[in-house]
């Protein structure tokens, strides 16, 4: 099949570009991308044999943590003809619209969340004007899909409350990239000057308010701990300030090369989650496939991944502290999480076996 996937925003959305990585090589798949520089949209790139990039003109506008686009109707348009199917990430974003301005084939959605619903960003700006949208949008625009897969199993009955038909719902969660430590914990931190017996704590994402890294960082500061951040994001001199002025041992490390996001992961004791919300975060997944225990937020998503004392930790009370320390004094538990969370999600959250999920997905659309 001729298959054409929109990526909704300036970042490669991995529903959009891993998926199209990680499907069968039989299907021919064009990537739209937004982009504003006129450079690179003349210059489309292949990441593969059966997978082409092409770039199109859109505006950007930031509103506090959030980022909109505006593409260009007249070239978007044109460049979704022609295609068996058309497959979107996420129905909140302005290009979700577009495939049903004349409609000619199947298309599919790939959601995450409800945003003011099922989802908060920690603005109550933004998470009011989401809810009324949510709310005016959705009943009429999501039971036009003709598949929808949702990326965690709670938020099936949303979908179903807002008008889509339970048989029309897949649920296929994100798959993971992972790949063997092979590196010596005390060898990792001696290069990184960290002491063998030193407790290290892991964040890693974009810093914007709904991470709550704040809280990572005084729970590290609680427990004596050095904390690693990794990414970067308009939070990012706010969270630096704040670790200053409670004296929290923190590493900054910004958007990390792959070497150092391993490097992370072994030297690590754990990862700490503690968003307000989240769809499935694929950082807490990478932890897991790489064994690193991860104590989370009690997030819908996240009970997907994590049973109990089994593949991780969920905090419901919000006593992060409590929860790190009792892991870290339990050095049974600890290896028993990081054997059996990277057991699963090797198994079964591989980009490979996602990709075959996938496959299935839009041949049954196509039908």
């Amino acid at each position: 099949m001729k298959l054409c996937f929109v990526n909704p925003a300036l970042q490669k959305r991995s529903e959009i570009y891993k998926v199209a990585d990680s499907i069968s090589p039989r299907h021919e798949v064009t990537i739209l991308q937004p982009d504003t520089s006129e450079k690179s949209r003349a210059n489309p790139t292949v990441s593969h044999s059966n997978v082409t990039v092409r770039r199109l003109p859109a505006r950007f506008i930031t509103f506090q943590d959030s980022v909109f686009v505006l593409p260009s109707l007249g070239a978007w348009s044109d460049a979704l003809k022609g295609f068996d199917l058309i497959h979107i990430c996420d129905y909140f974003y302005t290009t979700s619209f577009l495939p049903f301005l004349h409609k000619t084939c199947p298309v599919t959605l790939v959601t995450n969340a409800l945003p003011g619903y099922s989802y908060s960003t920690g603005s109550l700006a933004i998470d009011g004007l989401a809810r009324i949208v949510t709310g005016t949008i959705c009943p009429n625009l999501l039971p036009r899909y003709d598949r929808v897969n949702s990326v965690t199993t709670s938020l099936v009955d949303d979908l179903v409350a807002f008008g889509v038909r339970r048989d029309k719902i897949s649920v296929i969660p994100s798959g993971v990239d992972w790949q063997p430590l092979d590196r010596d914990r005390e060898d990792v931190r001696r290069e990184y000057d960290i002491g063998k017996d030193e407790t290290v704590m892991m964040v890693m994402g974009r810093h914007v308010r709904v991470k709550r890294f704040d809280l990572a960082i005084k729970t590290a500061k609680q427990l004596g701990a050095r904390l690693l951040v990794l990414g970067t994001g308009p939070q990012k001199p706010h969270l630096e300030s704040f670790a200053r002025s409670i004296g929290a041992d923190c590493t900054f490390f910004d958007f990390a090369p792959e070497k150092v996001k391993l490097d992370c992961f072994a030297m690590s004791d754990l990862f700490l989650l503690t968003s307000l919300s989240e769809g499935l975060p694929t950082t807490a997944l990478e932890a897991m496939a790489n064994g690193l225990p991860v104590v989370s937020n009690d997030l819908p998503g996240m009970r997907d991944m994590i049973t109990q004392r089994g593949t991780g930790i969920l905090v419901s009370d919000g006593d992060y502290a409590g929860a790190c320390s009792r892991l870290l004094a339990d050095r049974d538990l600890r290896d028993s999480i990081s054997a059996n969370a990277a057991s699963l999600i090797r198994t079964t959250r591989s980009w490979k076996v996602i990709g075959g999920r996938y496959d299935r997905f839009f041949e049954d659309a196509a039908q």
